[in-house]
């Protein structure tokens, strides 16, 4: 029956119909209206420029991590690997929001149900795949920093590519498997998930995919991070202690190192407090027993809206901590910056040549 089929958001999927399909009925307060159009309009201004933010700076961090200053440093594929995942993410998540359907004049998704599949295929593996990378960076400086010694023989460039490969590869396969309920609805909308509430089996099944979603995208990596990050850091500062007890002199080597550090630090800290809102949303969601996009609280509304544009950001802030944070990405980006300079001046100079 028609009337049995429910849809609902799961924790990787959020949607322009989500904002969009509450009516007055179902606020029953002008607060909650207002809430949700002012939220409507900042995501307007918001998405385009987290866009073109994120997609310069992950393209211009893949170039950069190409040169030859970064040769030798065998980490730079799982940045390289988060770069493009994040990249794929910025560029499917626009589809979800309202801006796509007055662009395009309708939900460009919902041209087939092969389509939307198609579609939540990347979009939930672009998030979760993005997560695993961080985390990978994370295992590989925890190593580095508390078990130097076997770093060359545990992240050689053989293992660190058959990783990724694993990587995305298990959780493609994964996301392929839960697209069976996504589809197009009769109002022509992609939907992630559409079950039949009334059948205990396939309430079974997706609760199956929906929880193992959640805990692959944010609930694992979180509670690795939690346990990674601070070991790092608290490995870092009884070196920094010991050595300055000894000298006060550092070599410019074990600077640079200190400086990757730091910024994979950064990247790492940046995640758990940018993507830790959206876990607690879908966690309390699950635990109250409520559809976390469908609930029309004014305090909930307002918790998931901040959730989401955190999330977002999360894709975009990475190139900020290489420029600021690292030194050897910078040194790089500005060999680049003038080689393209010395470029134009070569070729304006032949020009002129020629001209007289």
């Amino acid at each position: 029956m028609e009337g049995n089929i429910t849809t609902t958001e799961d924790s990787l999927s959020t949607g322009f119909y989500n904002s969009t399909s509450i009516s007055d009925e179902a606020t029953g307060t002008n607060n909650v209206l207002l809430i949700m159009q002012a939220f409507a309009s900042f995501n307007g201004i918001f998405t385009p420029v987290v866009l073109f933010l994120g997609l310069i700076g992950n393209v211009v961090t893949l170039i950069v991590l190409n040169t030859k200053a970064y040769s030798k440093i065998e980490s730079r594929f799982f940045l390289m690997a988060l770069a493009a995942s994040d990249s794929v993410l910025l560029l499917t998540q626009v589809f979800t929001k309202e801006i796509a359907v007055i662009v395009f004049g309708r939900d460009i998704r919902a041209l087939s149900d092969i389509a939307c599949k198609i579609f939540f295929v990347f979009f939930r593996s672009s998030k979760m795949t993005s997560s695993w990378f961080i985390v990978c960076i994370s295992i590989e400086r925890f190593i580095a920093v508390w078990f130097p010694f076997k770093l060359k023989m545990v992240c050689q460039r053989k293992i660190i590519l058959m990783v990724i490969g694993i990587v995305y590869t298990c959780l493609l396969v994964y996301t392929s498997l839960w697209s069976y309920a996504s589809k197009v609805n009769k109002n022509h909308v992609c939907h992630p998930d559409v079950y039949d509430k009334s059948n205990p089996a396939e309430v079974k099944t997706f609760g199956v995919f929906l929880i193992l979603g959640i805990a692959l995208y944010n609930g694992i990596p979180i509670v690795i991070l939690l346990f990674t990050t601070p070991m790092i850091v608290l490995k870092l500062s009884r070196h920094a202690q010991r050595k300055k007890s000894i000298t006060n002199r550092s070599s410019s080597q074990q600077d640079r190192t200190n400086r990757m550090n730091l910024t994979l630090i950064g990247i790492m800290i940046a995640y758990i407090v940018l993507v830790s809102p959206i876990a607690a949303l879908h966690g309390s969601a699950f635990a109250l027993k409520i559809n976390a996009y469908g609930n029309n609280w004014l305090a909930w509304i307002l918790f998931k809206e901040i959730a989401q544009i955190l999330e977002q950001m999360n894709y975009t802030v990475n190139f900020i901590f290489y420029v600021t944070l690292s030194p050897i990405f910078r040194n790089a980006l500005r060999e680049i910056l003038r080689c393209g300079y010395n470029s134009k001046t070569q070729n304006t100079s032949k020009f002129s040549v020629s001209a007289k």
